[in-house]
């Protein structure tokens, strides 16, 4: 068979049935017609030899009437198709309907059952004590209570014994395990995400039990004044993320992907972004003095208003970030990318700008005052460092 052919025989069975009956009644009327013709019927010749509808007659039938005949039951089929597929349409509707409802329910059933074996381990095992005699306790947790001071230790700490420390080290592991799976079952479900964040932020698994969520996936997750210090996200997915006046200072987030997260108001001081993916990240009025983000990609990133003091964000990519009104005093620049960026009203006395690429940058000769230039510093046009000297000289009378 010819590929024509395929193709009409594919185009023909994909046609509805309505318009499958019209053309075989259509055909067989020009069948029976052409047939009446060829026999030499008089009403038919005249019909066609005249081609006029009036003088058209088959089986002493004219036209019109087999109109009448033929479009009474047609319309209803028609109309019956119609019906039966708003029918078919509206049972698909309900069926998908009922499937998301059930795998809702499954999901929620699943979150249930997480929350469950996980206290039931906390508990049984006496985790949270284990770990704050191994580790002491956080007492920069924003969340302390009551029972938190007493149980905080200081140098008189009882040490664990091999048992425990194995108690201790096996249980976090399983945690971590069960943890990883249903924020990967949770694909797409950006609120339960954040109730499993939520429940280890209240329950203290990570600020005691030291949990890593090194390869988490937590994309879209509302992470809002979140409380994620010394966290570690290394190589986590929190892409889209809210982490809105978040605390994720001195938090490992080292190749992480916070590609379009927000991260407006977070304290992400002392925090470590090595080659992490920042893209389009909004970083508006951030903190993230002495943050590492060497080799990291902030492409488009809105500092505006942030404070960079003394960060290390040299050979990375800030290709027309904003650094508007930023704060970047002291931080180390050398080799970046700063092509297109926005440095207007920026503070960068005392920065590390050696080697950096401004072409194209937003910045006025002032406000590179006190920075470190050199040879290799690429400035924008019409920007030299004459201009820059003089900029920078002290005003005379």
């Amino acid at each position: 068979m010819s590929s024509l052919q395929r193709s009409s025989s594919s185009d023909w069975k994909a046609l509805p049935r309505w318009q499958k009956g019209v053309a075989g009644i259509s055909v067989g009327l020009f069948i029976a017609a052409a047939i009446a013709y060829w026999q030499g019927q008089p009403d038919v010749k005249r019909c066609v030899d005249s081609l006029n509808l009036t003088q058209c007659f088959l089986f002493g039938q004219s036209f019109w009437q087999w109109l009448e005949l033929l479009g009474v039951p047609l319309s209803l089929a028609i109309l019956g198709y119609l019906l039966q597929r708003k029918q078919q349409q509206r049972a698909k509707a309900e069926a998908k309907q009922q499937r998301e409802i059930a795998a809702d329910e499954e999901r929620e059933e699943i979150l249930q059952t997480y929350f469950d074996r996980l206290s039931t381990l906390l508990v049984d095992k006496n985790l949270l004590s284990l770990a704050t005699r191994k580790y002491g306790y956080d007492n920069t947790h924003e969340g302390l209570t009551l029972s938190g001071l007493h149980e905080r230790t200081s140098d008189n700490r009882e040490p664990l014994s091999r048992d425990e420390t194995e108690v201790l080290a096996a249980s976090v592991d399983v945690i971590r395990a069960r943890t990883l799976s249903i924020l990967r079952r949770f694909d797409g479900d950006a609120d339960r995400k954040a109730s499993v964040m939520q429940f280890l932020i209240e329950a203290d698994v990570l600020s005691k039990a030291k949990l890593s969520l090194h390869d988490a996936d937590l994309s879209k997750a509302y992470l809002y004044r979140a409380h994620l210090r010394k966290v570690d996200l290394g190589r986590a997915n929190l892409s889209g993320a809210v982490l809105e006046a978040a605390n994720l200072s001195a938090a490992n987030l080292g190749f992480a992907d916070l590609n379009g997260a927000t991260l407006t108001a977070a304290n992400l001081c002392n925090a470590t972004l090595i080659a992490a993916d920042l893209r389009m990240t909004e970083l508006r009025k951030a903190a993230l003095r002495r943050s590492k983000f060497g080799g990291s990609n902030l492409f488009e990133a809105n500092l505006s208003g942030a404070i960079l003091q003394g960060a290390k964000l040299n050979d990375t990519n800030l290709s027309h970030a904003n650094f508007q009104r930023a704060n970047l005093t002291n931080a180390d620049l050398s080799g970046a990318d700063l092509s297109g960026a926005n440095l207007s009203h920026a503070s960068l006395s005392g920065a590390n700008l050696s080697g950096a690429d401004l072409t194209g940058a937003t910045v006025e000769a002032h406000t590179l005052k006190g920075a470190k230039l050199d040879s290799a510093t690429l400035l924008p046009s019409g920007l030299s460092l004459d201009d820059i000297e003089a900029a920078s000289s002290p005003q005379r009378d």
